[in-house]
């Protein structure tokens, strides 16, 4: 048993050193002593043995069994070091076996046994075949323990190295610079990307410390700061466990460092280059709050700048807001294209924006409408002398593609904090004034107004009304009586269509028809009016008649012969008994679409009237173009007969 112990002990020591350190020298020695424990089991057995008259031992081979054991034993340890591989493995497994047999059967020819004399042995002695096996047994023992060991290393080496390539292959693949630090700030890993990122000469940094690194980078010009305090503001922050992030400029990159302290109590410090996401930042940033055409300041950038610029007005200032709108820009658009309407609104961009000064704004709301924000406004005349600066500039003749646009501006002016305090109701106040500018006649500047407010508020009421009426039959009609001049007689009715009021009043058409136009709700008044007046008349007497005006908007869609012939079908009126009344704007526009429409009106049987004649443009090759039934003389001739000094009865004899 104490051969197996010395065994174990011994050649357990040598397989730790060929485990533990892989460096070839120290593994040999392992080797070595493995074969030296192996020969040591071997001889401390021997010495076991009990013979009367002892063993004889040969000096020489005892000396080379030991030898062949350390020997063969050092050249296993060699193979394991050498190579992390199965061949070795197995090689120094044979080495091993060899090491074992070559000390064995050397050893045992280096003894001769004597017997005693008269064969008696003690009750402890082994017997040889006993002794043979447990030799054996030891030896198989041993040489499992080896090849078991020499396994497992194989396999725990095998695992590390694919941990390491796995972690190699992760650190050089990320998009990340990377840096491991112990605790007194120096290197303990780190990939390409960092030396990379942050300037450092591509040699091995490991071992090197954090201030080494930062003098480094300062030399070549990648550090702008003391290399000294910036490594020991980093350490006291790690110090503290506290993770830190920053950005930092290397060059013309942006880096985005976070340091992460760990439990040893060094850090892990990654570097993210963030610059092209700060420049899409920046370009989603810039368009969020810029017109994408014309690159100004959108609404939601002016609505900003200009709640902030009213929270810090001071007593006594002023901040004027120019609501501008291009007066020619929709003809330019339709009649030369989208192009043409793109140059033209780039250029007044580019002329607002000469005019205005640093502290000013210019902005385009959409379509063809700009707002100037004039900051440090005195009084009224210095914001209408900057409205009408605005107004030269934008003025001036544009060239493009060999023609010339000539394009004006209406201008309107709410000036802060009396207009207005907060940006919308500034922002409404201007709209209002520009709105007032256009009814003028556009090309001008008008400034906010009280009334302004109430006028729009009554507009939108109005509207309302309208929008209601259209689906809710909120209008009525009134018939006004028509006589024949000479002798009094009744020969018919106008029908006059009326709005019925919030109150209950009715309201005239002149002040609603304009809006029906605008709204494009005319069509469907117009033709409710036709049913309605075409219903009523089919009850009254069959030789009156009945009068329904037709405005120039309800020839636009070409459809007027079809409304007006369900109307005179649904009713039953005789078609000769309607007339339609148009005024002389209607023949302004596209004559040869209009004069096809009343021609086919004329075939349905109905009597077209030419209304309001003398007003306007009145021509009398309007009454050669179209075969009118009557003509309605407008009222300022004939109030007019009878009055000295007038020329209006010769003009009327003219006209008829």
């Amino acid at each position: 048993m104490l051969s197996f112990v010395v065994a174990t002990l011994v050649s357990g020591s040598g397989l730790g050193l060929v485990l533990l350190e892989p460096r070839p020298l120290v593994a040999a020695a392992g080797g070595a002593v493995i074969g030296f424990g192996i020969a040591a089991m071997h001889y401390t057995g021997m010495m076991a043995l009990e013979l009367a008259d002892g063993i004889v031992w040969s000096p020489q081979l005892v000396t080379l069994s030991i030898g062949l054991g350390v020997t063969f034993g050092a050249a296993a340890g060699l193979c394991l070091a050498r190579d992390d591989t199965w061949p070795n493995a197995i090689l120094a497994v044979l080495f091993l076996v060899l090491a074992t047999v070559l000390m064995h059967f050397t050893g045992m020819a280096s003894i001769l046994v004597l017997p005693p004399p008269d064969g008696a042995l003690s009750h402890w002695a082994l017997s040889s075949s006993a002794f043979s096996l447990v030799v054996a047994a030891v030896t198989v023992m041993i040489l499992g323990m080896c090849l078991t060991a020499a396994l497992s290393e194989q396999r725990w080496s095998y695992t590390l190295l694919r941990q390491r390539q796995l972690l190699n292959t992760a650190l050089e693949n990320m998009s990340q610079g990377l840096c491991m630090f112990d605790a007194a700030g120096r290197v303990t890993l780190s990939n390409r990307h960092y030396a990379a990122m942050t300037g450092l000469p591509a040699t091995p940094i490991l071992g090197l410390s954090l201030l080494d690194l930062l003098r480094q980078r300062k030399s070549t010009g990648h550090f702008d700061g003391d290399p000294e305090a910036q490594f020991f503001r980093v350490m006291t922050t790690m110090r503290e466990r506290k993770t830190h992030t920053r950005n930092v400029e290397v060059k013309d990159r942006t880096l985005r460092v976070v340091e992460v302290p760990m439990q040893t109590g060094g850090w892990i410090a990654t570097f993210e280059d963030i610059t092209e996401s700060l420049l899409t930042q920046a370009q989603i940033s810039h368009m969020a709050h810029h017109d994408a055409l014309t690159d100004l300041a959108n609404r939601t950038q002016l609505v900003d700048k200009l709640a902030k610029s009213l929270a810090s007005l001071k007593p006594g200032g002023g901040i004027a807001l120019h609501f501008i709108d291009l007066d020619r820009f929709k003809s330019v658009n339709d009649t030369m294209g989208h192009d043409a309407g793109d140059f033209l609104l780039k250029t007044a961009a580019e002329r607002l924006r000469a005019v205005i000064r640093d502290v000013d704004v210019v902005a385009r709301l959409g379509g063809d409408e700009f707002v100037v924000v004039q900051m440090n406004v005195g009084d009224k005349a210095a914001a209408e002398q900057f409205a009408h600066r605005l107004a030269g500039a934008v003025a001036q003749p544009i060239e493009l593609d060999g023609q010339t646009i000539l394009c004006s501006i209406s201008v309107g002016v709410a000036i802060a904090p009396a207009d207005g305090n907060s940006p919308e109701r500034l922002l409404k106040s201007a709209d209002l004034a520009l709105y007032r500018a256009k009814a003028d006649g556009r090309n001008c500047v008008r400034f906010f107004q009280e009334e302004m407010d109430v006028e729009v508020q009554s507009r939108t009421a109005l509207e309302r009304m309208l929008r209601r009426g259209v689906d809710s039959d909120g209008f009525v009609l009134e018939y006004q009586p028509l006589y024949e001049v000479h002798e009094r007689a009744l020969i018919g009715f106008e029908a006059l269509i009326r709005l019925r009021a919030d109150d209950g009043s009715l309201i005239p058409p002149l002040e609603f028809i304009g809006m029906a136009e605008e709204l494009r709700l005319i069509d469907r008044i117009g033709a409710w009016v036709l049913r309605e007046a075409c219903r009523a008349a089919a009850a009254w007497p069959a030789d009156l008649t009945v009068a329904v005006n037709l405005s120039p908007a309800q020839f636009r869609n070409g459809d007027i012969c079809e409304i007006v012939a369900d109307a005179l079908r649904m009713s039953g009126l005789a078609p000769h008994r309607l007339e339609l009344e148009i005024t002389e704007n209607l023949l302004l526009g596209d004559a040869h679409s209009v004069l096809r429409q009343l021609n086919g009106l004329k075939t349905l049987g109905a009597s077209i009237v030419m209304d309001d004649f003398g007003t306007g443009y009145s021509s009398l090759s309007y009454l050669w173009k179209f075969p009118f039934d009557k003509i309605k003389i407008d009222r300022s001739f004939m109030q007019g007969l009878d009055g000295p000094g007038r020329d209006a009865r010769t003009v009327v004899k003219t006209i008829i």
